[in-house]
């Protein structure tokens, strides 16, 4: 098998050699004149597959969009659940309901899957994304990384955009309160 495309591949290049050299014979080209010929033609083919392969610039680009503000855990009476809730400045103004369906305590942290819901005057964005949170040490830093799943109003174009959430809390003991700071693009 690989003798026959071996053999195709030379068949091929053969075949544009004795091409090429028909063609500067019968333009009357001379060998240096036909150097530039090649190279020209080289030059505009890879600028076409270059202009081929870009891809088209995004109709809605994503300025990052940064809020910080203050956390809280809430312990609500059932039927409702203990949520977060951040109270959010910056690019985003609102509050965000964080709420936490399912977490692990491997060792020393944290890990959990999150869905927050940021409500602002301007729409609201929803975020789905894992984190985790260091028990070990104070301050008892946590992150978490995501997307933007839904989102309406003047947020309506950061659907797909990647979100990032880090901060600190006081405490691992309810009351527990702290600081966040939100990042999308």
């Amino acid at each position: 098998m690989d003798i026959v495309v071996s053999s195709g591949y030379y068949l091929v290049l053969r075949v544009a050699s004795l091409a090429w050299t028909g063609l500067s014979a019968a333009l009357g080209y001379d060998g240096s004149t036909m150097k530039k010929l090649r190279l020209t033609l080289m030059l505009v083919a890879l600028a076409a597959l270059v202009l081929a392969l870009m891809p088209a610039a995004s109709a809605h680009p994503i300025k990052p969009l940064r809020a910080a503000g203050t956390a809280e855990l809430v312990l609500p009476a059932p039927p409702d659940v203990p949520h977060w809730v951040y109270t959010l400045t910056g690019d985003i103004e609102g509050i965000a309901r964080v709420d936490v369906p399912f977490a692990s305590f491997p060792g020393k942290t944290e890990h959990w899957d999150e869905v927050m819901v940021i409500r602002s005057d301007l729409g609201t964005i929803t975020i789905e994304s894992r984190g985790v949170w260091n028990m070990n040490k104070y301050p008892f830093k946590y992150r978490t990384t995501g997307t933007v799943t839904e989102a309406t109003g003047d947020y309506a174009h950061l659907i797909g955009a990647s979100a990032h959430l880090h901060g600190w809390t006081d405490s691992i003991i309810p009351p527990i309160a702290g600081e966040v700071r939100l990042r999308i693009n």
